[in-house]
């Protein structure tokens, strides 16, 4: 099997998008969408879908990874009808990277567009997606999102999600490393902490941003982020989707960028649809999830030293199907 390797490529990500419409044909978005107990936000997401301006066609799938919360399902099967949406059901629990690996399997367009399930996305977040690929073939396009409290028991919000935040909320914007998050990071240089970073404005919306260079802690497959992110499919099951090592949902997103970046791939930093991130506490964190991010971390810096092989969509396919074919059931 031919193989890459993530940590020797060093080309640019200077890309360039012609403002004229390209010539990069997409027959479609597929909205890719794992969840996990999260049905009230996710009503709040699929009402936001609802609203979008979109001229391709669009369908929605969702990947319910063995939730143990039902009291919103109800809720969102109430979309059946009213938008294309399918969901899949898991019998276990298996992650987000192999849950976003059967939304793959499933998908029946050419553009899969990532999406988390706890956010509120703009009317032209589908639009924007697609607006990039059409004119740029090999590109990963990545937006951006502002954190806003979310109150299970009332549905209220600290924001007007209505309208659309500013894309400086982000990290890739600015973000202040502290002092004591070089214990995490032993292997960077104590001089880079305690220190506010603007990753756009210092490589022009990443067009200086090579594959080995760093930006603080941060090199560039840190600004692919699975929240909002779109690729083809082709380049997806070309790299064999997201890494199913990676155990919860931190860093499975980085090393799929990684990859990515590997065939020649462009990050592309989309400001315009920046989205509401529904989160349930103002840390955003707990001792699991901290626990969970620092073995993602260590497992990322492990693989990208390795050898990654190419895969073929059909090959990839038909073993993602054997592996859970027994345990996933269609709901819609």
């Amino acid at each position: 099997m031919p193989t890459i390797k993530a940590n020797l490529s060093r080309q640019s990500n200077a890309y360039q998008i012609e403002k004229a419409r390209g010539n990069f044909s997409i027959d479609g978005c597929s909205v890719i969408i794992p969840i996990y107990n999260q049905w009230p936000e996710l009503v709040f997401c699929l009402r936001s879908l609802q609203r979008q301006k979109i001229k391709e066609n669009i369908e929605i799938i969702i990947i319910d990874d063995n939730s143990q919360k039902k009291e919103k399902m109800d809720k969102v099967l109430a979309f059946v009808g009213k938008m294309p949406l399918k969901i899949f059901k898991m019998k276990k629990n298996i992650g987000a990277a192999a849950a976003r690996n059967i939304g793959m399997v499933h998908a029946k367009y050419n553009l899969l567009v990532f999406l988390d399930c706890d956010m509120i996305v703009p009317y032209n977040f589908i639009a924007a997606h697609a607006a990039v690929h059409r004119k740029i073939k090999n590109a990963i396009s990545v937006g951006f999102r502002k954190h806003t409290l979310f109150d299970v028991k009332s549905n209220r919000m600290d924001a007007n999600i209505y309208r659309t935040p500013s894309f400086k909320s982000d990290f890739r914007y600015k973000k202040h490393i502290p002092v004591n998050w070089h214990s995490s990071f032993p292997f960077f240089s104590k001089e880079i902490f305690g220190r506010n970073y603007f990753i756009l404005n210092e490589t022009r919306d990443f067009k200086d941003f090579g594959f080995n260079q760093n930006v603080g802690i941060w090199t560039l497959p840190f600004m692919v982020v699975g929240s909002s992110m779109a690729v083809r499919s082709d380049y997806a099951f070309k790299v064999g989707g997201f890494d199913e090592r990676f155990v919860g949902a931190w860093c499975e997103d980085t090393f799929f960028g990684a990859k990515l970046i590997s065939l020649g791939l462009k990050v592309i930093p989309v400001k315009g649809i920046t989205a509401y991130h529904l989160i349930r506490n103002r840390r955003n964190s707990n001792k699991r999830k901290d626990s969970i991010m620092n073995k993602n971390r260590t497992l990322y810096y492990q693989l990208i030293n390795e050898n990654l092989p190419v895969f073929n969509k059909t090959k990839f396919i038909n073993k993602t199907i054997k592996k859970y074919g027994s345990i996933i059931t269609q709901v819609s």
